[in-house]
């Protein structure tokens, strides 16, 4: 693989197509090298390593590739190109934006003067798929001669060159890995030049803050690929000064197109239109419409079809105008309801509705749709249903295909966001599973054929299951190898990550089987369909899935490989506990009522408390005024739960379980240079239950918890020295006196918690981090990870240890005592392998192999759960929590 300077080698990893999901992206130049990303999308060449090399082989994966190129650009960027006013779609009617397109034009022509990447932004409805859907159709030699380019009015400076783009990414419902796979692709194609990626539906992504910050931000800094972005004006701000801008509703606002595409759409959205043979008429109504939709080309679109559907023009009275909805869903629910009368309105509106709710590129038409809209309203519905909505409503329902078939979703995400306001969607999602599980046809046995179901129920079901909630099929479906082999891997595991299994009977099969699928599906990522079975085979195997092995049928022959013996040690298991939005900062356990349970926290200032035992939810909020959470610690005492949280401006007492204030609160005043760090900690002292606050102030600050009343901050005769929101706090006896241990530059100091005294000992170089206590070591001994990749063991009047070098900076550290053992977990930055347990007495003793890709662990805990059930819960940058059994380790 050829590395090219500038580019990051992060990006560049093994890639492989594989033809499911929502979005799509496409390459472009010479179609010998064309690659198409749909769904979980990876690269070509690789497909010449891993698969057999025969002629017909690399001929039909041509083919294919070709194939799906063409319905990249049928299903997503020539409809939008067409901007067609009509409900078939099948007219051009695009009409102005040449100020936007010379732009993008002048852009992609690489002036020096431009920065690495171009925003295509405005609110929704403005247009910018449209916009880019014919830039990149224009580009596209293959696609090129279909635009009529005098009816469009795209004059000779406004054509970008042929084979402008290396990639062309439509990145709706897209994780953030699939379209590094289409940036790998992209480095590897192009030549000398830069690469030039095209990326549009950027906010519609699986996860468009994950994608603008883990990908976009670092290449627009790197300078080694030029992107053109697509997405809503309020994402495209978070990339600041790093693009050039094109914004359809500012500066490329374009009135006049919008007023002749408006009085092209009255004219020729029906063709029974009313206006027609009125052309005083049809300039008012555009001039009012337009006052109405101001930039926004959809609500302009939608008006005009609304009132070209209607028998007569408008009583052009003043300020008839205002009388018009302005929002794209007002005006679907007042065109239904003035065509068809409420109650045909409201059955047109059921039937969309499932529409707003699917996966993939829509929902099939076949035998789910009308079924399922009656399910959802509780009427009846069926196939006549169905022909009446394409007759009367066609144009809100668009037609694409999935995986073959024939699929229906909303014709723009702001009807779909206006369709999908219920008061509960997880319901919605439980009627999809309930429908499809119940639609799936039945063996003699009474067991469900999942081979036979729908090819919508095998892609999406498991997406449905996540997004209900979860649901007790799913023990069902992982015991079926053919569900397993025909489902979409991510979906799956998507599911899986959220699923608890029942406490009150014996899952041993169930969970087996989850770990075999795990161990299985990140080979199914790498390889073709055909070697599926084989991989499944494997990993049922390696994990010993009896259950799960009697259902499955022999390898086939033809199979160009396939598992004679195994002799090898099971993958690690976990499971998404949580995921937020910010970065994990801190972490912290606890027991209460018998369970054990987890609280945790982000650089948003989101709280999570998760009782792990059963694995439920018990608190969710934000605190600390959305600040980063720096400090935080959990105490039972007299009964009661008491949580602190600190930032860097203010600390709080919380009563965790009475109430939704916090019991009491204090600024923090912190002395340091640009310091956002403080940290909490609760101790006993003389019999009260008091909480520290420490900041890099000389004043620590004390609460009387169970009087929830601020004490006299306690003195230090030095502060702190923290390193900006890495501090760390343990509480235990040194000589004999309560002391607070904290993180500090050069490694920890010791604070005497009754007099202020503090004490500097030494953690070797860099800040130190996670601090645990070693348990049995009197006078105690400390852990310390350190930025310096570095593990440290710390006694209070010798020299530091050092135990362990480490891949990357350390985030954080625990301490588990098993058999006579101590074992250390340790989390680092981003790496390969960034968690790690290991034995303090027997160094040779380390097991690392957690996770499959990269990622950042910045918070661990061990946790002994009910019946002796011990885990590790690792917090990740990513905002997600996951839970690890912790690993089995030789005598």
């Amino acid at each position: 693989m050829k590395n090219r300077p500038g580019i990051r080698s992060s990006l560049l990893r093994p890639n492989i197509v594989n033809a499911r999901g929502v979005g799509v992206v496409a390459s472009g130049g010479d179609m010998r090298n064309v690659t198409v990303y749909v769904g979980t999308g990876r690269t070509e060449g690789e497909f010449e390593d891993l698969r057999t090399g025969s002629e017909r082989a690399r001929v039909e994966r041509w083919q294919a590739s070709a194939k799906w190129k063409d319905e990249a650009f049928t299903q997503h960027f020539l409809p939008k190109a067409r901007a067609s006013v009509r409900s078939d779609g099948a007219t051009w009617d695009f009409t102005g934006r040449q100020e936007a397109l010379r732009r993008i034009a002048t852009w992609l022509a690489g002036s020096t003067n431009n920065r690495s990447g171009l925003i295509v932004s405005g609110g929704p409805g403005s247009g910018k798929t449209a916009v880019l859907g014919l830039v990149a159709t224009l580009a596209d030699p293959d696609h090129h001669p279909n635009v009529p380019q005098d009816r469009v009015g795209v004059g000779e400076e406004a054509l970008p060159r042929s084979h402008s783009f290396t990639v062309v990414v439509y990145a709706a419902g897209l994780k953030a890995d699939v379209v590094i796979d289409a940036l790998s692709h992209a480095h590897r194609s192009a030549s000398s030049a830069t690469p030039v990626v095209l990326i549009d539906a950027v906010d519609e992504s699986d996860d468009p803050n994950l994608l603008v910050d883990a990908v976009v931000k670092p290449l627009l800094m790197d300078g080694s690929v030029r992107l053109v972005l697509g997405m809503r004006t309020e994402l495209a701000s978070r990339l600041g000064d790093l693009c050039d801008v094109v914004d359809l509703d500012g500066d490329f606002a374009d009135p006049e197109g919008m007023r002749r595409h408006i009085e092209h759409a009255l004219l020729q959205a029906t063709e029974a239109s009313p206006f027609r043979g009125l052309p005083a008429t049809v300039s008012q109504v555009a001039e009012g419409i337009a006052r109405v939709a101001g930039p926004s080309f959809l609500v302009g679109r939608l008006l005009s079809q609304m009132l070209a559907g209607l028998p007569e023009p408008p009583v052009l009275r003043p300020g008839w105008e205002e009388e018009l909805p302005r929002l794209p869903g007002e005006i679907l629910e007042r065109d239904l309801t003035e065509r068809l009368g409420h109650e045909k309105a409201a059955q047109a509106l059921d039937l969309l509705r499932p529409l707003a709710f699917a996966e993939g590129n829509g929902l099939p038409y076949e035998d789910i749709w009308a079924a399922l809209a009656g399910r959802m309203a509780r009427r009846s519905y069926d196939h006549t249903s169905l022909q009446w909505l394409r007759k009367h409503v066609g144009s809100y329902a668009v037609r694409s295909t999935d995986q073959g078939h024939d699929v229906y979703r909303p014709h723009h995400l702001s009807l779909t966001e206006h369709l999908r306001r219920v008061p509960d969607p997880q319901a919605v999602h439980r009627c999809f599973v309930d429908f499809l599980v119940e639609h799936t046809p039945l063996r003699a046995d009474g067991t469900r054929d999942w081979r036979r179901a729908s090819f919508y129920t095998r892609a999406y079901l498991a997406t449905h299951i996540a997004k209900a909630g979860g649901h007790d099929v799913l023990n069902e479906l992982v015991l079926d190898p053919a569900y397993l082999l025909d489902a979409i891997p991510h979906r799956l595991l998507g599911a899986l990550d959220g699923h608890r299994l029942p406490a009150d009977r014996d899952m041993t099969e169930v969970r087996t089987a989850i770990n075999a699928y795990r161990q299985a599906a990140a080979d199914f990522r790498r390889s073709t369909p055909d070697l599926r079975p084989a991989a499944l085979d494997l990993a049922v195997s390696t994990h010993d899935a009896r259950t799960l092995r009697s259902r499955m049928e022999p390898v086939p022959d033809s199979s160009p490989w396939k598992a004679r013996w195994v002799d090898m040690r099971p993958r690690r298991s976990c499971y998404t506990l949580t995921r937020l939005t910010g970065e994990i900062t801190r972490m912290t356990a606890f027991t209460y009522a018998g369970d054990r349970h987890l609280a945790v926290a982000s650089t948003k200032g989101e709280i999570e408390v998760w009782n792990v035992d059963v694995g439920q939810r018990v608190i969710r909020g934000t605190v600390v005024n959305g600040q980063r959470v720096t400090g935080l610690d959990m105490v039972v005492g007299n009964g009661r739960v008491f949580m602190a949280t600190s930032s860097a401006t203010e600390v709080e007492l919380w009563d965790m379980f009475r109430g939704k204030q916090p019991l009491c609160s204090r600024p923090v005043d912190n002395a340091g240079y640009d310091s956002e760090t403080t940290a909490v900690a609760f101790a006993e002292v003389g019999g009260d239950l008091l909480l520290f606050c420490l900041s890099d102030g000389l004043s620590l600050y004390r609460f009387d918890v169970l009087r929830a009343t601020p004490l006299p901050p306690l003195c230090l005769d030095r502060a702190c020295d923290f390193m900006r929101s890495n501090a760390s706090v343990a509480v235990t006896a040194v000589a004999g006196r309560l002391s607070a241990v904290v993180s500090d530059w050069y490694g920890v100091m010791v604070i005497d918690l009754e007099t202020g005294r503090t004490r500097q000992c030494s953690g070797g170089s860099g800040y130190a981090r996670g601090i645990q206590i070693v348990p049995g070591t009197d006078p105690p001994q400390f852990l310390v990870g350190q930025n310096s990749h570095r593990i440290f063991r710390l006694h209070p009047n010798q020299a530091p240890q050092q135990i362990r070098t480490c891949p990357e900076s350390v985030c954080d550290v625990d301490v588990r005592t098993r058999n006579g053992d101590t074992f250390v977990v340790a989390g680092y930055d981003y790496c390969e392998r960034p968690l790690e347990v290991f034995s303090l007495t027997r160094p040779d003793v380390a097991v690392s192999d957690f996770y499959d890709t990269r990622s950042a662990v910045s918070q661990v805990r061990v946790m002994e759960l009910r019946h002796g059930h011990v885990v590790i819960a690792a917090g990740e940058r990513s905002g997600t929590v996951r839970i690890w059994d912790f690993p089995e380790v030789p005598e």
